[in-house]
């Protein structure tokens, strides 16, 4: 599992790297985000076992901490990161929240990587993926594939606070973005495209655990 995933994780970024039209971003992107899929069915599947969890984790972060730290410093790896984001932030969250122990470089790389994901979602005017509307599908899949980072840990009923951060950090993000393009008229229909690819039924279950209610959710409220 760990050759196989830190492979596909470093052959998509060199795909994406390659790409030359819409759908084939668009391919690559998709295969990126199906990574957290796998990452949760290799959680699941060991839930009884978090010391098999996290020793795995810990190889993974070493296979992948040195791609994170140069992707970080140029537009495209930031998109590739963006892409891969489930699996990033859930390690990096196992490195917060001191389930394991890595070195200061590593940690200092998934942390790099994660702001080089939220950031642009917080910045006074948003990052432009040049999709145009199109861009509501990068940020449903990525509040997805947050959403399910913390779900790992939520069901494994382990520390899961910085994961409930950035679940709320992401999602204010994209709702203020979407609220920022809608007030200026341009990306027309992106909240359709958001809200076309949000799994609900993840949504619901983040409700309480993470906004504090129902009511209190705006992505739900919003999309």
């Amino acid at each position: 599992f760990i050759n196989s995933f830190a492979r596909n994780v470093k052959q998509n970024s060199s795909d994406q790297r390659r790409t030359r039209t819409l759908q084939e971003y668009k391919v690559v992107a998709d295969r990126s985000a199906q990574l957290m899929e796998h990452w949760q069915l290799f959680e699941m599947e060991h839930e009884g076992n978090p010391r098999l969890v996290r020793r795995v984790a810990k190889l993974v972060i070493e296979a992948l901490a040195a791609d994170l730290q140069e992707a970080t410093s140029n537009l495209d790896g930031v998109e590739w990161l963006r892409d891969i984001a489930g699996p990033v932030v859930r390690l990096h969250a196992l490195i917060i929240e001191n389930e394991l122990t890595v070195t200061d470089e590593q940690a200092a790389a998934f942390a790099s990587a994660v702001n080089a994901i939220i950031n642009p979602l917080e910045k006074d005017i948003p990052v432009d993926w040049l999709c145009g509307a199109m861009d509501g599908h990068f940020y449903g899949h990525l509040y997805n594939q947050i959403i399910v980072a913390w779900l790992c840990a939520f069901r494994a009923q382990v520390p899961d606070a910085v994961l409930r951060d950035c679940v709320v950090r992401v999602g204010r993000g994209i709702v203020r973005c979407t609220h920022w393009y809608e007030e200026r008229n341009l990306k027309l229909g992106l909240r359709g495209f958001v809200t076309e690819v949000l799994h609900r039924e993840y949504i619901t279950l983040s409700h309480v655990p993470v906004w504090g209610s129902q009511v209190d959710d705006i992505v739900w409220l919003m999309f």
